[in-house]
């Protein structure tokens, strides 16, 4: 299924990242402390995906909140 629906596979790499830093930025952004390292996670893949050039991307975080 994936392969007759996916075109153009990119790998999103992380290397060493200023995890306080990033924290920093999230709170500023969000206005609320950060809460998990899903979170941290998904915000720097969020913004590896926004420099592609992309203006969506689909995934689960966040199911658990909808759920709840």
């Amino acid at each position: 299924m994936l392969e007759s629906n996916v075109s153009d596979w990119q790998k999103v790499g992380i290397e060493r990242p200023d995890v306080l830093g990033i924290v920093s930025e999230m709170i500023a952004s969000y206005d609320e402390p950060v809460a998990t390292a899903t979170s941290l996670s998904h915000w720097v893949l969020c913004k590896k995906v926004s420099k592609s050039g992309f203006t969506g991307i689909v995934g689960g975080l966040g199911g658990d909140e909808l759920n709840a």
